[in-house]
C-alpha cells in the first residue's frame, strides 16, 4: 500500500474530523431554515385568511340541535329543559297564540327530591293548579342545577334580564321576546290561591273585587306629602313602598285598569287615555311587571292579591314609586328619605295611614311581619283601624 493511500485510509486528526462537523452544521442550519420558513408561512395564512365565522342561523341550529337533545315532555303541556341555553331556545321558539307559557324555575334534583326545600314543597300545589287551569296552559320547567351552579353569582338566570331572580322556585308568565311578568317566589309559589290567580285557574276567584279608583300611583314625594296631609281618615288608606320597574326584564311599570268605556294605562307615572269598547268590572286586571328591587319584585303580587280580597271596598292601595334605580333610592338626598311624614324602613315597606281625627296629625302604622305570613298580611288588611 502506498504511503498515499496509507494516509488516505487512515485518515488524519487534523482533516477528515473538521469537515465532518461542517458537514452536521450545515444540515443542521438547512433543516433549521426549513423549519422556520414552514412555521412563518403557517401563520401567514392564519393572518391572511379570513376567521370563519358562524351565522345567525347556523347559531340558531346549534341551538335547536341542543334542545331537541335535552328539552323532555313531562306531562300534558308540561316540558322540562336542564339548562338555561336551551330555556331560552324555547322561549324563542314557541308561539303565544297557541296559549299562555309559564316558566318554573327550580333547583336540580337529588336523588328524585329537589334540592331545594320550597321547591319541593312548591311541587304539588303547582301541579293541582295547573290543573286547574285553561286547557292551554303551557309550563316549561327550568332546572338551575347544583347548589353550585345557583349560588354562583354570575350565572345566567341571576344576571341575564330574561329571569334575573334571586329566589327559588320562581313562577313567571312569559311574555314574549324575552319578557316576563307575574312572578310568584319561594313560599308564595305554594299558596293555592296565588297559584289560580297566576294561572287564572278559576275565573270567578280572580275577579278584582275592588273598582279601579281604588289603586292609585305616585312617584313625587311632594305629591305623597299633600295626598297624606289631605287625608281624612275616612276610608282606609294603605300605602305600598315600592321600586320602579325593571327596564330590562319586565319592560313597563304597567297597572292596566279596564273600567266602563276606557282604558287607563300608567306608564312609568304617566297616564294615557284611551278609548275602548264597554267592559264590566270583572275584566279590571293588574298586568304585573318586574321591579328592580328584587324583594319588591316577589312581594308585589301578594301585597295587591291580599288587598284587593280582603281591604274593605272603600279602601285605597296608593303604591309609591321611591326611586327608578337602586343607586337613586340609596342617595342620601332621595326626596322620599328627607320627608318624615311617612317613615320608609326599606323596600318594600307596607303601611297604613293613620288619622284618628281631623285635627290630628297623619301617622303611618307600618306592617312588620313577613309578607309570606298569610294570616297576618289578612289581618292587618281587614283591621278596622
Amino acid at each position: 500500500m502506498s504511503t498515499k493511500d496509507q494516509s488516505s485510509g487512515n485518515g488524519s486528526p487534523s482533516s477528515s474530523h473538521p469537515m465532518t462537523t461542517m458537514r452536521i452544521f450545515q444540515l443542521t442550519m438547512g433543516l433549521l431554515l426549513l423549519s422556520t420558513v414552514g412555521y412563518i408561512a403557517k401563520f401567514t395564512t392564519i393572518w391572511t385568511t379570513p376567521s370563519l365565522k358562524l351565522t345567525v342561523d347556523e347559531v340558531q341550529l346549534g341551538h335547536m340541535a341542543h334542545l331537541s337533545e335535552v328539552l323532555e315532555t313531562r306531562g300534558r303541556n308540561r316540558y322540562f329543559v336542564p339548562d338555561y341555553d336551551a330555556a331560552e331556545t324555547f322561549l324563542r321558539s314557541v308561539d303565544l297564540t297557541e296559549g299562555p307559557l309559564f316558566v318554573l324555575l327550580m333547583s336540580g334534583e337529588d336523588n328524585g327530591a329537589y334540592w331545594c326545600g320550597d321547591c319541593e314543597r312548591a311541587r304539588k300545589p303547582i301541579s293541582d293548579a295547573l290543573a286547574r287551569a285553561p286547557s292551554n296552559t303551557r309550563l316549561l320547567e327550568v332546572s338551575v342545577g347544583a347548589p353550585s351552579d345557583w349560588k354562583n353569582e354570575f350565572n345566567p338566570f341571576r344576571t341575564k334580564s330574561t329571569f334575573h331572580i334571586r329566589k327559588i322556585p320562581a313562577l313567571l308568565k312569559y311574555d314574549g321576546n324575552l319578557r316576563t311578568s307575574h312572578l310568584l317566589s319561594e313560599s308564595f309559589a305554594t299558596q293555592p290561591a296565588l297559584l289560580d290567580f297566576e294561572f287564572a285557574s278559576n275565573p270567578h276567584a280572580n275577579k278584582v273585587l275592588h273598582s279601579p279608583t281604588s289603586y292609585k300611583t305616585i312617584r313625587d314625594a311632594n305629591e305623597m306629602v299633600a295626598f297624606l296631609e289631605a287625608y281624612q281618615g275616612d276610608y282606609p288608606l294603605f300605602l305600598s313602598f315600592t321600586s320602579a320597574i325593571n327596564e330590562h326584564t319586565g319592560g313597563c311599570n304597567l297597572f292596566i285598569y279596564l273600567f266602563g268605556p276606557v282604558i287607563y294605562f300608567e306608564v312609568l307615572g304617566t297616564y294615557i287615555l284611551s278609548i275602548s269598547r264597554v267592559v264590566s268590572i270583572e275584566t279590571i286586571h293588574h298586568l304585573k311587571c318586574r321591579l328592580w328591587c328584587p324583594f319588591c319584585d316577589i312581594a308585589d303580587i301578594p301585597i295587591h292579591y291580599y288587598f284587593d280580597h280582603y281591604a274593605p271596598s272603600n279602601a285605597v292601595l296608593l303604591t309609591v314609586v321611591v326611586a327608578d334605580t337602586y343607586l337613586a333610592w340609596k342617595d342620601k338626598k332621595n326626596p322620599f328619605r328627607l320627608q318624615t311624614i311617612a317613615k320608609i324602613s326599606g323596600l318594600p315597606t307596607l303601611s297604613r295611614a293613620v288619622r284618628a281625627a281631623p285635627t290630628d296629625a297623619v301617622t303611618t302604622r307600618e306592617y312588620y311581619p313577613f309578607f309570606e305570613n298569610i294570616d297576618a298580611l289578612q289581618a292587618f288588611y281587614q283591621a278596622p283601624k
